[in-house]
């Protein structure tokens, strides 16, 4: 079943790229659908590499050779699903590649403004770019957690003293290292800083912060970076997932274990994607499969996708609520490493999949992709007219709803990206009115 698997897919997505470049003239590899389809496949490789490697699955259980066939039809499905989709985008996307692209703008009031809100909330949160003390991930990973569940305002007070903060830091500093001569050089220093405390602590969320923008910059606005060049790249980020991993358990630089780690089958895919705790969050599909399989009762038929928009209202204001999906899926089959405040993530097909089974995840797939085409569309198009505000827009979208996605699930990442907005609003915000008060300027 894996070859079969693994064989049928790539001729799904290699044949279906073959047709847009060749027959629709279109050569376009960074569209959401190719982003998603790549990433849910390698997802999902997790499990039955995981099971070649190391003998066993990941968590220890065992599975009936009906669980993996649910499992591989539903994820072949999906990604059918994903290919059908897309195809009704292809027009569209012929004419945005046609647009071409404008600098963008930042007025010289706008960047005076970033550096005097960057030293701010730098001076606020100073204590967490120490680089001498620099804290495991693992050591603090359950304390939001925790604190949601004993104080009801703590996701308010985690979006105005984490994220605004951190957003004002990393989006000044890609900004400014546009800017040219000694500004852009001591720009790029504090840039590699933050990302060397974000590595040393083995935080990939703030990494790929001040990386994403960098790279969505360069990959969607030089024509010259091709579908091998990106494919390269994506490579070596599968590659370095493992080496970071190190850091998320250790709370002092150990050379050894890091050198082990990247010289040891650093390249062996296959050993890479068994081994990598990221990708392992697609074994709650097929533990899922299981579950139902026991007992059709626990499908939801609608009732999950309800329960879940009840979580976009503030914790403070409905105490009540329903748990999000991945958070009820730990507290089934998990209640012991729930009640410490654990999780094990939610592959991105669980969410159709309680619901209404395989149709629920193909539907819920296609679905999603044409929300993603809508939004990328309309977002890309006034990135290349130039726009500062829509390129930030760009980037949370980017990071919640095509990359993010696939490891919390399609209406927590629909959350995740509604609470970054609050930081880009009070931003865009705040430099309004600073530079109408005192410089007279609004910006663009």
């Amino acid at each position: 079943m894996e070859f079969l698997y693994i064989l049928t897919t790539f001729i799904i997505f290699i044949s279906y790229n073959l047709i847009v470049i060749y027959s629709f003239k279109l050569e376009f590899p960074l569209r959401p659908y190719n982003i998603l389809f790549v990433l849910i496949f390698i997802y999902s490789l997790s499990v039955p590499f995981y099971f070649n490697v190391h003998g066993s699955t990941y968590y220890g259980e065992e599975y009936s050779e009906s669980n993996y066939f649910s499992y591989y039809l539903t994820c072949l499905g999906s990604l059918f699903s994903l290919t059908i989709t897309d195809i009704i985008f292809i027009k569209k996307y012929k004419i945005l590649s046609s647009i071409k692209y404008s600098p963008l703008i930042l007025s010289s009031y706008t960047t005076l403004t970033l550096v005097i809100l960057f030293l701010f909330f730098f001076l606020i949160k100073i204590s967490s770019f120490n680089i001498f003390n620099v804290i495991s991930y693992s050591e603090n990973a359950l304390l939001p957690r925790e604190l949601a569940r004993t104080n009801k305002f703590s996701g308010i007070e985690d979006i105005f003293f984490e994220q605004i903060p951190f957003f004002f830091i990393f989006t000044t500093t890609f900004l400014l290292i546009w800017k040219k001569g000694f500004v852009r050089f001591v720009w790029i220093l504090i840039a590699f800083y933050i990302i060397a405390i974000a590595f040393l602590s083995g935080s990939r969320g703030y990494i790929l912060q001040v990386i994403l923008p960098f790279v969505i910059f360069i990959f969607y606005r030089n024509k010259n970076f091709k579908s091998f060049y990106i494919f390269i790249f994506f490579l070596i980020g599968i590659a370095f997932s493992n080496f970071i991993e190190v850091f998320r358990s250790i709370s002092v630089f150990e050379v050894k274990d890091l050198f082990d780690l990247f010289t040891e089958n650093s390249f062996n895919l296959k050993y890479i994607i068994a081994s990598s705790g990221e990708l392992a969050v697609s074994v709650n599909l097929l533990k899922l499969i299981k579950e139902i399989d026991i007992s059709s009762e626990l499908f939801q038929y609608g009732l999950s996708f309800l329960e879940q928009l009840s979580t976009f209202v503030p914790n403070a204001f409905l105490p009540f609520r329903p748990l999000i999906a991945s958070e009820k899926f730990v507290y089934l089959f998990y209640n012991n490493v729930y009640n410490i405040g654990g999780g094990y993530g939610f592959f991105i097909l669980q969410d159709g999949y309680w619901d209404f089974g395989i149709l629920g995840s193909m539907f819920s797939m296609s679905f999603f992709l044409v929300l993603l085409n809508f939004i990328f569309l309309f977002l890309y198009k006034k990135f290349k007219e130039g726009s500062v505000i829509h390129f930030f827009l760009f980037v949370l979208f980017i990071k919640n709803l095509v990359i993010f996605s696939v490891r919390s699930g399609i209406i927590a990442s629909l959350k995740a990206l509604w609470i970054d907005l609050i930081p880009l609003f009070v931003f865009f915000i705040l430099i309004y009115f600073l530079n109408l008060l005192f410089w007279k300027k609004s910006l663009k």
